[in-house]
Parts: C-alpha cells; structure tokens; sequence
C-alpha cells in the first residue's frame, strides 16, 4: 500500500501503488515498476513466517484484555519514525509484534506484557575492511565496546555491487549477531605447547582466554620460531585458549609471542552472499539490540571496496 505525504499537493510517496514502486534518492523521488523476485524458502525467511504466525496466535489466543490494552497504551507512549521521518503510532499489535519479532528473531524467549524501558545503546562508530586474498572482513573500533545485559551487536550487510551503484539502502539484510566485536589480544604459551604444527596446521595455546571463533583474523607476533608467525584466518577455535590456522610448514613446536586481531563477519557474509571479490563495493551496518525487550538503536552504516 502506498503512502503519501501532503502539501499544497503530493509531496512525497513511498511503498507500491498498481504495480509501481515509489521511493526516493538522493536525486529526489521516483517511480518504477514493480518487480516480483522469486520467493525461496529460504532459512530466514522460514524462521521469520514462523515467528509471525506464532505472534499473531498469542496475542489472538494467548494475551488477556489487559495485556492487550497495555500494549496499546506502550504503543501510544513510543511512537516511531515513517519513511517520511514523522513520528507514528502503532497499534497495541503492531508494537507487540515489532518488538517480538526482534526478540525471537535473536533467539531470546516472547514478552506478553510490555517492557519496562526500550533503552539500549547505540553504536557510536567502527571501522569495516574486506579483502579479498585471506580472505578477510574485519570490524574493529567498533564503539561502545562492550554492551550491557542482554544486548547484542546486530550485523547487517548488502551484497557486493560495482563501484558506481550509489543507491544501496534498500539492499541491507541480516548477517549475525555477536555478544562481543572488540579487538583481541592475548599471549602464547611458552615452548613446546604454545605453537604447534602438525600437517600443515596449528594448533596456537594461549595463556588466557583468546576470544577468536572460526573466520576472526588473528595476527601472530614474536613466536620464538618466526616460520610461525604472519596473519591468518582462524580455522577453528576448539577450546577458550586454543586456536587453529593453516601454516604450512615442517612439523615442529615453539611458543612465545602475542596473538592480536579483530572480529571478522568473512564467514557469515561469505554464506549469505558468495566470496568477497576485490573492486566490488559493500554496505556494511551496526546496530544493537535488546534481545529481552526487543529495544533496537538506529542502524549505522558505512560503505567499503573490496581490497585485493
């Protein structure tokens, strides 16, 4: 259904209207016609039909009256933001839906009465990178660096596109979520348990908890064997101080050294959109949300070139 926006005459128009898309750039507003794309099903795209249709079950079946008239009344108090950037109120089953749907979406357990607060923090800034050798897909400097109880980093991404296409926000889907986007940095173990290489792989033991999972990159520095160190993609992560990578080389031990990095999403992004392929251009975003009362800060988004 299309939305309009009133002047002395139409100013603005958004959503379909008779096999017509309306939106608008940074060149102003247009019209275009409606393409259908094919209708996979898709994991996500299951798991979120799933999760409407338990929603619209519970609050038909499951919510009392008064749980109903209470979330009628939260929907009056936070009001949200249209496509035209003015303040809407939603209904008691849009907003027990709206903020549902994050939550399920997450993982997290429904609310049928109203959160007490939507407070949640906000991403201030980070600095993305992809290459496509390695290949890599880093988030560092990625601001507040740490978050409070319950709330995740929340991943969004577009595919690759060329370089010219300027218009990517309509592209932006779900790519994962993480309790945790820091810079690491731990230490290895001394000889002869710290670096050890067997068949091409090894295994890294550090001295406290390393914080990699499986696609981080991790950059090894000072290991007393020097074959040992260089930047690799983590291969696996079996335990909270041990760590694997490919390094190809004789078998052998040493130790030493420190192990530093970033989060890397080249994994994630690579099962949503295909390897990342130098010269091509992304949309990268990062939002936080609440995964006990659906809370969701805006999302910030940055766009970066694939490196070679």
């Amino acid at each position: 259904m299309a939305k309009s926006l009133f002047g002395a005459l139409i100013v603005d128009m958004r959503n379909k209207l008779g096999g017509h898309v309306l939106s608008k750039n940074k060149a102003g507003s247009f019209i275009r016609r409606k393409v259908s794309p094919s209708q996979p099903q898709t994991g996500a795209q299951s798991k979120i039909r799933s999760i409407m249709t338990e929603l619209s079950r519970a609050w038909g079946g499951v919510l009392n009256d008064g749980q109903r008239a209470a979330w009628k009344a939260f929907g009056d108090l936070h009001p949200v933001t249209d496509v035209f950037g003015q303040a809407v109120k939603l209904t008691g089953e849009q907003m027990y839906c709206r903020l549902n749907n994050v939550i399920l979406f997450l993982g997290g357990v429904r609310i049928d009465d109203p959160p007490l607060s939507l407070d949640v923090s906000s991403i201030t800034d980070f600095t993305p990178a992809a290459t496509e050798t390695g290949p890599t897909f880093e988030l560092a400097g990625v601001s507040p660096g740490s978050l409070a109880t319950n709330e995740l980093y929340v991943v969004w991404a577009t595919k690759q596109v060329g370089v010219g296409k300027n218009s990517i926000a309509s592209l932006y889907a779900f790519v994962t979520s993480r309790s945790a986007l820091a810079l690491i940095a731990a230490t290895i173990a001394a000889p002869a348990t710290g670096a050890v290489r067997t068949s091409n792989i090894t295994t890294f033991t550090t001295t406290a908890p390393h914080g990699l999972v499986a696609g981080d990159i991790a950059v090894i520095e000072g290991v007393t064997d020097a074959s040992f160190n260089g930047v690799y993609l983590v291969a696996s992560a079996p335990t909270t101080t041990t760590f694997t990578v490919v390094n190809p080389g004789t078998n052998g031990t040493s130790g030493n050294g420190t192990v530093s990095g970033s989060d890397s999403i080249v994994a994630e992004y690579n099962a949503k959109y295909g390897t990342l392929q130098s010269g091509t251009r992304i949309g990268i975003g990062i939002r936080v949300q609440n995964v006990a009362t659906g809370a969701s800060s805006p999302l910030v988004t940055k766009n970066i070139t694939v490196g070679a």
